[in-house]
């Protein structure tokens, strides 16, 4: 299947363009609102990228998520953040004889070894590893909060993993932190956003991604989620363990250990503990910013070599 993307070269007469194509191989990803992940090649030089596509709404305009992404992601260059090639307002799949499906079209870097939430699912991190990984994430997000930008979907399955690390994906809920009083669509995804958000308040962006962080720490070092969220109805429903979190955060830590023991894993350090309490406060304003953080005794122990931080990567894509 091939994608016809319109590159325009003109910036004062719409008419001027030429046609870029490319192959589409397979589905790599699918997400909210038919937006679709697909790996796929330049046809001119066979390199291989990773292609979004955002369908084109009813009216034919681009969908607001494209622009919010274009706008956000043009502007970055950091090593743990993925590399964007080019942006096109207009492309078409041929799905028929004389049939098209209308799409934008973020042509980006292409990375084989899928997200973090696939390789957490198949065991939980050491701390020591865990530590490694998340120092990595955090330099990506301090580097988005330097620029005055807020991701607004940080979970485990946008960020893409390879042996030297990982790459920061997904800038389409990416918001200035300027604009928090214009937001007026959800942001974050169930079990990762800040409770604020599920309300509607997007006073503190910043607060929100820290937050997402803490969930992000957690789940790559228990294997699981701190809790679970739900919705339904318009209605937000949080299990028991959102609760024990907020009114007795020694039960909280004794039940997720309990897990933890039954599978032979070492206790939790005091420090670990710390660090997470302090990202999942519920009052935003209580919540440490990344400087913060970056003090913290956990943040302060050990990490892998590249070398060695290489070797315990391929291990998980062997298996």
């Amino acid at each position: 299947m091939e994608l016809y993307a319109l590159r325009r070269i003109s910036s004062t007469d719409p008419e001027l363009h030429e046609l870029d194509p490319y192959s589409l191989e397979k589905a790599i990803h699918g997400g909210k609102s038919n937006i679709r992940i697909l790996k796929g090649s330049v046809a001119s030089t066979k390199e291989t990228v990773a292609i979004k596509l955002f369908p084109k709404q009813n009216n034919g305009k681009c969908m607001p998520n494209f622009f919010n992404e274009e706008r956000s992601a043009s502007q970055l260059s950091h090593p743990h953040i993925l590399r964007y090639h080019s942006f096109y307002q207009d492309a078409v799949i041929q799905v028929g004889e004389d049939q098209f499906k209308e799409y934008s079209a973020i042509i980006m870097e292409y990375v084989p070894y899928g997200d973090l939430f696939g390789l957490a699912s198949k065991r939980p991190f050491s701390e020591k590893l865990a530590r490694t990984i998340f120092k990595q994430i955090l330099s990506a997000v301090k580097y988005l909060h330097e620029q005055g930008l807020a991701h607004l979907d940080l979970k485990l399955e946008n960020v893409l993993v390879q042996p030297e690390g990982i790459k920061l994906i997904d800038f389409d809920a990416c918001e200035p932190v300027e604009k928090a009083n214009k937001i007026t669509s959800p942001k974050g995804s169930l079990g990762y956003r800040a409770p604020e958000f599920a309300k509607g308040d997007f006073e503190s962006l910043l607060a929100g991604d820290i937050y997402s962080l803490g969930v992000v720490l957690f789940s790559l070092a228990l294997g699981t989620p701190p809790y679970n969220e739900t919705e339904k109805n318009g209605k937000v429903y949080y299990d028991k363990y959102y609760e024990v979190l907020r009114q007795d955060v020694k039960q909280f830590w004794k039940v997720h250990e309990n897990y933890r023991e039954n599978d032979g894993r070492p206790k939790l350090s005091k420090a670990f503990k710390d660090i997470i309490e302090a990202m999942l406060k519920e009052n935003p304003k209580k919540r440490p910013t990344i400087s913060d953080l970056e003090k913290m005794p956990w943040l302060q122990g050990e990490i892998y070599t590249k070398a060695e931080l290489k070797i315990k990567m391929e291990s998980f894509f062997q298996n």
